[in-house]
């Protein structure tokens, strides 16, 4: 193997993990924005009154969720 295939091969993997990275970083903020923006509504309708939300149950689902994904 080359020195030039050597520089090639590591700058090109380099590259490919930076976008790689910028587009998960982007696409965990738009997850997060809408995420938020569901609870954020679910949050003020419960105010009103229109719905009754269990926001114990809904918590418990949350974290089984995230520890699912975790493991």
């Amino acid at each position: 193997m080359s020195i030039e295939n050597l520089v090639f091969s590591a700058g090109g993997g380099f590259l490919f993990g930076t976008v790689a990275g910028y587009a998960f970083k982007k696409v965990m903020k738009i997850a997060a924005i809408v995420i938020g923006s569901f609870v954020v509504g679910l949050s003020y309708i419960s105010y009103k009154g229109w719905i009754d939300v269990k926001w114990i149950e809904m918590e418990n689902a949350a974290k089984g969720t995230l520890s699912n994904v975790a493991a």
